[in-house]
C-alpha cells in the first residue's frame, strides 16, 4: 500500500498508518489497552492534528449539491 501511494503523488512523510479495530472500537478514540505494541495517536489524535488547508476568504464558498427537492405550488 505504502508504495501505491507514493506512485500515485503522495509523499512518504504524509502516509501513515493506524491499527484499528472498528468492530471493537479500539485505537479509533482512544489509544489501543490489549495491544501494546503499538505506541502511536489514535485515529481521532490524527486527523486532529492535521494540517488546514489554506483556502482565501476573500473568494467565494463553492460546493456541490448532490440532491434537490422542488415543490410545485
Amino acid at each position: 500500500m505504502n508504495d501505491y501511494l507514493i506512485q500515485i503523488g503522495f509523499k512518504e512523510n504524509q502516509i501513515t498508518f493506524i491499527p484499528i479495530s472498528a468492530f471493537k472500537g479500539e485505537n479509533i478514540s482512544s489509544n489501543m489497552e490489549a495491544n501494546s505494541w503499538y505506541k502511536g495517536d489514535c485515529l481521532m489524535q490524527i486527523i486532529e492534528n492535521l494540517p488546514l488547508p489554506s483556502r482565501d476568504i476573500e473568494k467565494p464558498v463553492r460546493f456541490n449539491i448532490y440532491s434537490s427537492y422542488y415543490k410545485e405550488h
